[in-house]
This record gives structure tokens, C-alpha cells and sequence, in this order.
């Protein structure tokens, strides 16, 4: 299961590679930032199923996963209209100012402590996949299907709320749902 890692040349002509992941901040923030650049496919409806010929002829299948894994992400974060809509400018290279400008928010401040706190809740949901699927496919924990989103989750108390009189000790919602 790829969970967005993905290798950046950060040396130039030293050829050296650091893995990135989606749980970095920063790696978002460029990746989001400069994607106009790199996904040709960006404020466009595709083609998923690549029958019908495009302008794109370069395809890089590194460039496509992660962005598709940061699109799940930002999909699973559920988003209102406004961070969206932040989203999408900057995806599309609009700076702060003409951001601000189109949103009628007084400042760039304003869109940067928004974006921020965009980026956050993105790495927050990368973070819970990766430690869901660790603890279930790697460390083979048990886990519970939530009663309410239905998501079968580590039976843990990162993942739920204990509860004395329950048979297996946690509550029967998450903790995403019972919030």
C-alpha cells in the first residue's frame, strides 16, 4: 500500500535522494505549490481509464501515485468550500495576494494561517493511514469495525475511546466519529 513517499533529488548534480512523505508538512506544501508545474492533469477532468488521448506526453508514474495519494487525503479531510477553493488556486500557481484578493480576505496572512492549517490536517490523515495499516498488516493487531463510518480500525485506544462496560473495552463509534 503506498502511503505517499516519494523520492525528490534535493543535491541537484550530486544525485543524492532523500525520501519524502506525506506526513511532511513541507513536502505538502511544495507538492501543492508547485503541482501546476508538475501534474499537467491539475483543474482538469481526465480520462481515468486513459482511452481517449491527451497533450500530456511526458507521464510520470512517480509524480502521478503522489499526487493521487495526496488527492485521497485531501478527499478523506472532507474540506469545506473555502479550503477547497485555497486548494485549487494554489494547485493552479495564484499567489497569496490574488488568493486573498479573490476570497475578499483582508490579508495573505489570513490564506497562509488557512493553508497551514490545511497542510496539517493532511498530514494528520496520512499519519492515522499509515499507523492503520501498520498496526493491522504489519503488526497484525485486531481490529474493530466502527459502528457508525463502518472503517474496520485498529483495536486500539489510538483509534477508539476506552469504555468500562464494553465486551471488548472501547467504545463502539472511533474517535474521528465520535467527535
Amino acid at each position: 500500500m503506498d502511503l505517499g513517499s516519494v523520492k525528490v533529488d534535493l543535491h541537484g548534480k550530486e544525485r543524492f535522494y532523500q525520501d519524502l512523505t506525506l506526513s511532511d508538512i513541507d513536502v505538502l506544501q511544495l507538492l501543492i505549490e508547485y503541482r501546476y508545474k508538475y501534474d499537467k492533469y491539475v483543474g482538469h477532468e481526465t480520462n481515468n481509464m486513459f482511452t481517449e488521448a491527451g497533450d500530456v506526453v511526458d507521464v510520470n508514474v512517480e509524480v502521478i501515485a503522489t499526487y493521487a495519494s495526496l488527492d485521497q487525503l485531501i478527499k478523506q479531510c472532507k474540506f469545506n468550500k473555502e479550503q477547497m477553493k485555497i486548494l485549487e488556486m494554489i494547485e493552479q500557481g495564484y499567489v497569496m495576494k490574488e488568493i486573498a484578493d479573490e476570497l475578499k480576505l483582508r490579508s495573505e496572512n489570513n490564506i497562509r494561517s488557512r493553508l497551514d492549517r490545511i497542510l496539517r490536517n493532511i498530514a494528520k490523515a496520512n499519519e492515522w493511514n499509515w499507523r492503520k495499516s501498520t498496526y493491522i498488516h504489519k503488526l497484525e493487531l485486531k481490529s474493530k469495525q466502527c459502528g457508525k463510518c463502518k472503517e474496520h480500525l485498529p483495536a486500539t485506544d489510538e483509534f477508539y475511546t476506552g469504555k468500562n462496560d464494553a465486551s471488548d473495552g472501547f467504545h463502539p463509534y472511533c474517535r474521528k466519529c465520535k467527535k
